[in-house]
């Protein structure tokens, strides 16, 4: 087993002079790694060598990381930072605002007043990738071209992207993004109109986040939501994970195969996988809910002073209703009907759970 102090000391002399980053940091990382790696073959098949002479050996042949380590380290002289406004009266603001994002992150926040503004933040120095700003009418396009692959050729200078979009609670038009992959966060956003965004694969964090209308489609990645309030909040995904926290909307989620938790949520709706599990936690119910997946496991937690009509089927599975005092007009091991009479509310909403092949456990 290779000593890692070992490894460590031989490194010193081409780390030490220079500022801890975090991408050098992963880069040390990295070549520690494949030290180790090297040092150990070397070790299995020469008995002759000590641990020392074989670290010696193993940094050799990797050559001169000096040119490596000050091209990572050198200061973002390389960041380039390019910004717009709409310089707009709110009375004036586009109807539609579209985002096409090659690569690269997106993060829409409040403006601090009521124009929009875009930054865009590129590494390295590239013209290819900058931001592209179209205005037509009533709508404002902003296009980030995705990079050639032969960009990503370079060792250690990927092209990386950060746009930061800053909108107007006065805006109550459209907006749009599209990604492919990319990442998106939005943080402390209030509009009135509609939201609307689709990530091929990636991440999507929402949070504080208040509008009217929130669409996300997903194919392959994960949705992550803290404090979100919509009047109608849709997800469309193919496969991956969805997690939303203490946020309310009238819920329509679905999910081809992948898994939907749902924590501290009020309002109604909708929860559906094709194969895969459900879990939610309401903390507060308007309306109706409706819980389904073909193949999996539906797992819901309900308000206890609210009553409800049930309806929870599965052709191949269990389903259940713990804790909660109810009368049944059904009631067999795949198959119960009834509603809960331990509620303090006169207000009776319908909840329907179907699984054809799962378990369903209702609390």
């Amino acid at each position: 087993m290779i000593n890692d102090n070992l490894i460590e000391k031989q490194l010193q002399k081409f780390f030490n002079s220079t500022p801890p980053t975090g991408e050098l940091l992963d880069f040390y990382d990295e070549v520690k790694a494949d030290i180790k790696e090297s040092a150990s073959k070397k070790l299995a098949n020469h008995s002759e060598l000590t641990e020392a002479q074989a670290i010696k050996l193993a940094i050799e042949q990797m050559g001169d990381l000096t040119p490596a380590i000050n091209l990572i380290s050198q200061p973002d002289d390389s960041l380039t930072k390019l910004s717009a406004n709409v310089d707009e009266q709110s009375q004036d603001l586009p109807k539609r605002l579209e985002i096409n994002a090659g690569f690269g992150e997106v993060f829409l926040s409040q403006s601090p007043d009521e124009e929009l503004h875009f930054y865009q933040q590129i590494s390295p120095k590239d013209n290819s990738f900058k931001m592209q700003m179209i205005e037509n009418n009533d709508q404002i396009t902003i296009n980030i071209p995705k990079p050639s692959w032969l960009k990503y050729l370079t060792p250690l200078r990927h092209p990386k992207s950060k746009l930061y979009v800053e909108i107007p609670n006065q805006f109550n038009g459209t907006t749009i993004l599209s990604g492919d992959s990319s990442s998106l966060q939005v943080n402390n956003l209030n509009v009135n109109g509609e939201l609307s965004f689709s990530i091929n694969s990636g991440i999507i964090k929402l949070n504080q986040l208040k509008t009217n209308i929130l669409n996300i489609q997903i194919n392959s990645g994960q949705l992550n939501t803290n404090h979100v309030q919509a009047n109608k909040f849709f997800v469309n995904g193919n496969s991956g994970t969805v997690t939303i926290n203490d946020s309310e909307a009238n819920f329509n989620i679905k999910i081809t195969s992948g898994v939907i938790k749902a924590n501290l949520i009020s309002g109604s709706g909708t929860f559906a996988t094709h194969s895969g599990s459900i879990k939610t936690n309401w903390q507060n119910v308007v309306d109706n809910i409706n819980l389904t997946t073909q193949s999996g496991t539906i797992d819901s937690q309900l308000p206890i002073l609210k009553n409800f009509n049930f309806k929870l089927s599965t052709l191949s599975g269990t389903a259940k209703l713990k804790n909660r005092q109810a009368t049944y007009e059904l009631r067999s091991q795949g198959a119960i009907m009834g509603r809960t009479i331990d509620g303090d509310d006169n207000n009776t909403f319908n909840l329907t759970a179907t699984a054809k092949s799962g378990t369903i456990k209702i609390s």
